[in-house]
């Protein structure tokens, strides 16, 4: 994604402004001696000022942003955005940075024309939440060193996922043929030709199994299964309700127990007050039901604002 939202601004540096001072200096001197060389060494000053400004400025024009997708972390662990510069002008000194609430590493970038210019960005710490990609800032002082031109960019439509954090110190919940309640029975047995369940495709099952559909809407490749052969009935029952603490222990208990669960390909039941059950295994489910953590009463959290940043 290209990033839009381009804010450029132009200010003299400490060096720039020593260096005005100088050709003012220069100049009044000048014209209370008449001195000609010195007329002259001032508006050449004046000249390469001004001239230095717009070749600044022109270094930023040229530059472009190509913004990647930010990974899902947890909450309180540090981000990484991968970020691609391209410019149709050389610039060694190319500075970037990301725009967020704690000051990140400044990046320096040697920029090649027409060579695109990989980079990875440090994202600070955040909350649980769905939040936007902060602004990103790249800065030069090239070519002269006088001037430095920031451009500041406005990544629109990113996002980045900031699950519960990772904790909890619990043993794993029964299963769901030890927790039989009233309100979630287990289901009835199926026969063997009743198929019921969805996992993760294996290399070498059989095609006819394959949910081509399921792999048309989602792009992700799943296996049908019978109940005999998916353990319906033992997967791990993740209770909401059955954690003690506050709502945010909770969902940290729930998040390293689904992690867990997800490293060993372990089937589990997600389940959470006001919402249906989330039952499945693997990767993807992984990515859904810590989603759908992440998302649990965001609004009642006091350190996330949703989808802002």
């Amino acid at each position: 994604m290209q990033a839009s939202g381009r804010v450029c601004t132009l200010k003299p540096n400490r060096i720039g402004l020593a260096f005005i001072a100088l050709a003012i200096v220069m100049l009044l001197a000048a014209i209370n001696y008449g001195n000609n060389l010195v007329f002259f060494i001032s508006f050449l000053l004046i000249a390469l000022m001004g001239n230095s400004a717009w070749q600044t400025r022109r270094q930023l024009r040229a530059c472009t942003l190509h913004l990647g997708d930010i990974p899902p972390r947890h909450a309180g662990d540090s981000g990484s955005w991968s970020i691609r510069i391209e410019s149709s002008m050389t610039n060694p000194a190319l500075t970037i940075r990301p725009l967020d609430d704690t000051p990140a590493p400044t990046l320096i970038r040697n920029v090649q024309a027409g060579v695109p210019c990989p980079c990875s960005l440090t994202l600070a710490s955040r909350s649980r939440g769905y939040h936007s990609a902060p602004d990103v800032e790249i800065a030069t002082n090239y070519p002269i060193g006088l001037w430095t031109a920031r451009c500041r960019f406005s990544p629109s439509g990113v996002m980045q996922w900031v699950y519960p954090r990772l904790h909890g110190s619990l043993p794993l919940p029964g299963t769901a043929g030890e927790n039989k309640s009233p309100e979630h029975p287990n289901p009835a047995p199926l026969t063997q030709t009743e198929f019921d369940h969805l996992r993760a495709y294996v290399p070498g099952d059989p095609l006819a199994h394959v949910a081509f559909k399921q792999w048309a809407k989602t792009g992700n490749l799943v296996t049908r299964q019978h109940a005999a052969e998916s353990g319906i009935g033992r997967e791990y029952v993740l209770d909401f309700n059955q954690i003690p603490g506050q709502t945010e222990q909770r969902l940290e208990q729930l998040a390293a127990w689904i992690v867990e669960l997800s490293v060993h390909q372990a089937p589990y039941i997600l389940r959470l007050p006001g919402q249906p059950d989330h039952p499945g295994l693997g990767a993807e489910h992984q990515r859904r039901t810590l989603e759908v953590l992440t998302r649990f009463r965001l609004a009642q959290h006091p350190y996330t604002q949703g989808e802002g940043s």
